[in-house]
């Protein structure tokens, strides 16, 4: 016979044997909090960052788009009387919707009410809740409008350009960042 058929193959061919490990593990008290408080930092990092990430380069645009320029006295006039008339206004509703409220309480606190007169007192009530939040919106529009005069009217001693300018460039960088962190959060939910 020949010799090479005498030899086992197996010596010829350099296998590699594995075995199993078994690893038992036990799941203690401290080893499960260190996995849920993982799991959860993990999920407020995502919420938090990707959420921040959003809206703070939104956040440095319309502080650049609303930051205040310089005008002339014409204007500056304008706006200031166009505030005023805004305000007088604002301060008729809110007075309409003031004395809506104290005469809804009286009427509400002065009798016996009936079922119906409940319901009617509650759609009057939500009515009244409506108009005060409409002035309180306006308030805070008109208090916005205000500040900007002022700064408009101190242009040349408070702003500084270039505070918004940096604010801009941020709220670039600032998308970048969010832009490569969604890439990568995608890229990851896909793999």
């Amino acid at each position: 016979m020949d010799d090479a058929q005498d030899e086992n193959p197996r010596d010829q061919i350099e296998i590699y044997d594995s075995k199993l490990i078994e690893i038992h593990t036990i799941l203690e008290h401290a080893s499960y909090t260190i996995g849920a408080g993982a799991f959860w930092g993990q999920f407020f990092l995502i919420w938090f960052l990707g959420s921040g990430l959003v809206t703070f380069p939104i956040s440095c645009f319309i502080t650049w788009a609303d930051r205040p320029k310089p005008s002339n006295e014409g204007d500056f006039k304008k706006k200031k009387d166009m505030l005023i008339k805004k305000l007088d206004h604002l301060l008729k509703k809110g007075r309409e919707a003031y004395n809506e409220r104290v005469v809804a309480e009286v009427d509400y606190t002065s009798k016996e009410l009936k079922f119906k007169d409940r319901v009617k007192y509650f759609i009057g009530f939500t009515e009244s809740s409506k108009n005060q939040h409409q002035f309180e919106t306006n308030c805070i529009l008109v208090e916005n409008e205000y500040r900007k005069l002022v700064q408009t009217s101190e242009y040349s001693l408070r702003v500084e350009p270039i505070q918004y300018t940096c604010l801009f460039f941020t709220g670039g960088l600032f998308s970048f960042f969010f832009l490569i962190f969604f890439i990568h959060m995608f890229m990851a939910g896909t793999l």
